[in-house]
């Protein structure tokens, strides 16, 4: 959407930009203050508030994080089942040494329906449930199998080769807890638990803005005096999983950055920017909040590259003011 800005040679311009250099002493105490990292981002995090709540089927669900806890809605697996390829049997008959009839077969995805009997066999494939009678299972290579049915070359104890009905989950055990980042290695249990979706905390829409006068977008030709910003690239990818608007690249001009500024907070809850947070006369980023009536809540951390990074707030939005120096904006976006 284009935007019209006061000329910076008008007389609205001159006084704008008068009236913001003139308060550039704005937060005083969080202007001058150094403070440790792990400061900072206490900071950060208790100025933090979860925003809505919304659903999200399970392949979108990987980097969301869960707004409630998953409990586990059955048993995993949901039933008795092989450990290997055998035969099911009643462990009672093993010490017998008689044949064992073969019955029937059980095989994964279908099982054998009727009740194992005394002296019955029934052929069964990993991961295919166990039938109803029988209590073990017998591998292939310890039988001897011939037309009458099979011999079991040694005892058999009940619960042989079975993996026992919840023995990986139980039905209303706590899985995840409210809070925690779904991750790839989450996906498989939660599918077979049969969550289809999940409820998470909706993302924060983030813009960005990367000022300098002396920065032309990355595929352009130099001009005398210029280099290629390369801020935008990075910005883009650390953010790629967020809502996000590029604002582009922003003049050293107080009343655009201004401008600009408030227009990304009025469609996100979260701006980041890049340069114009030091000292240096064209260094606009803490007048340009002031203007927009932002609070900074800390200015300079004691890291290095990345001292001058700047965190603001206005009301529950955040605003984050990162060093020109890509390195810099690399450990801001790293650590913050």
């Amino acid at each position: 959407m284009a935007m019209a800005f006061p000329d910076a040679q008008s007389a609205t311009g001159h006084r704008v930009g008068r009236r913001l250099l003139q308060d550039r002493s704005l937060d005083v105490l969080a202007m001058k203050t150094l403070i440790e990292v792990e400061e900072a981002r206490q900071i950060v995090l208790q100025a933090a508030t979860p925003l809505g709540i919304e659903w999200v089927s399970l392949p979108e669900a990987v980097g969301r994080v869960l707004a409630e806890p998953v409990i586990a809605p059955h048993d995993l697996p949901p039933f008795d089942n092989a450990a290997m390829d055998g035969y099911a049997i009643r462990a009672a008959d093993a010490p017998l040494g008689l044949p064992l009839r073969i019955v029937g077969e059980a095989r994964a995805g279908r099982g054998y329906r009727a009740v194992v009997q005394p002296g019955e066999a029934v052929a069964i494939s990993t991961g295919a449930p166990v039938p109803a009678g029988a209590d073990a299972v017998v591998p292939l290579e310890e039988v001897e199998r011939d037309e009458t049915g099979i011999r079991l070359r040694q005892p058999v104890a009940s619960g042989a080769n079975i993996r026992p009905r919840g023995q990986d989950i139980q039905a209303g055990e706590p899985l995840l807890p409210s809070g925690i980042r779904i991750q790839p290695k989450h996906l498989g249990m939660l599918a077979a638990l049969g969550f289809a979706s999940l409820k998470v905390y909706q993302r924060a829409r983030v813009a960005t803005l990367v000022t300098g006068s002396e920065l032309v977008p990355y595929n352009a030709p130099l001009a005398p005096d210029t280099i290629r910003d390369t801020n935008s690239l990075l910005l883009r990818w650390w953010l790629r999983d967020y809502p996000c608007t590029f604002g582009g690249i922003v003049p050293d001009d107080l009343e655009i950055l201004r401008a600009l500024l408030e227009s990304s907070l009025r469609d996100a809850e979260v701006v980041v920017l890049t340069g114009g947070v030091s000292v240096g006369e064209h260094d606009l980023v803490k007048p340009a909040l002031q203007a927009v009536g932002a609070t900074v809540r800390f200015w300079r951390v004691n890291i290095k590259p990345g001292k001058p990074i700047l965190f603001a707030q206005r009301g529950q939005q955040a605003i984050f003011g990162l060093p020109g120096n890509p390195l810099a904006v690399v450990v801001g976006m790293r650590l913050f």
